[in-house]
């Protein structure tokens, strides 16, 4: 079954000194549901990026699984985090949300569940071992780790510390994180391969 997200944007959030401006998050979500109504409300994954001369440079990506605004205001970390790096600039926000695969309705926040934290209890009326939590879509989560990924190839100083670490620390000869500066003829031909380029044999 094919598993759709629509990408919308880049909106311009506007930055004075590095600090973003008053009521611009505002602006953003006005612009955004201009463009898809109710969807500051929709669920998925996002990256904020910045321009690097003409060039838009990716510093942070991320997910919501409770509505892009809900997740996305004036104190969330990443745009402290953005200026603390010295990034100078207005930033740029790009939007994946999670469709349905006929109509293209944005998915919506799922309802919280109370669901067992603590397994050793069998009385249920004991609200110490319930917790409301939201079901998470494992396929937000998989966008945003494969997106970390193709980000950190543009920008290695991706603010994000959640698999940021396993990206840049995993080494596959031929494929990923690899120097190798005289390739043995398997490296060629797998290099060849992912390039769909002609091997010599």
């Amino acid at each position: 079954m094919a598993i759709h997200f629509k990408t919308f944007g880049p909106f311009e959030i506007s930055r004075t000194k590095g600090s973003l401006d008053r009521g611009t998050l505002s602006d953003v979500w006005r612009r955004a549901n201009a463009e898809k109504k109710g969807l500051s409300k929709g669920v998925g994954v996002y990256v904020i990026a910045a321009k690097d001369g003409q060039i838009l440079m990716p510093w942070y990506v991320g997910k919501s699984d409770t509505g892009f605004k809900n997740r996305l205001s004036e104190k969330h970390h990443a745009f402290s985090v953005i200026k603390e790096s010295r990034v100078k600039g207005n930033l740029y926000l790009f939007l994946f949300a999670k469709v349905t695969s006929k109509r293209g309705a944005l998915n919506k926040p799922l309802k919280k569940k109370f669901i067992v934290v603590d397994e050793d209890i069998d009385n249920f009326d004991d609200a110490d071992g319930l917790r409301a939590r939201r079901k998470l879509r494992p396929s937000i989560r998989k966008l945003e780790f494969l997106l970390i990924g193709r980000c950190l190839e543009r920008n290695r100083e991706l603010v994000n510390d959640k698999d940021k670490s396993f990206h840049t620390g995993l080494i596959v000869s031929g494929y990923l994180n690899d120097e190798d500066t005289e390739p043995s003829d398997t490296i060629q031909s797998l290099r060849r391969m992912l390039a769909g380029q002609k091997v010599g044999f």
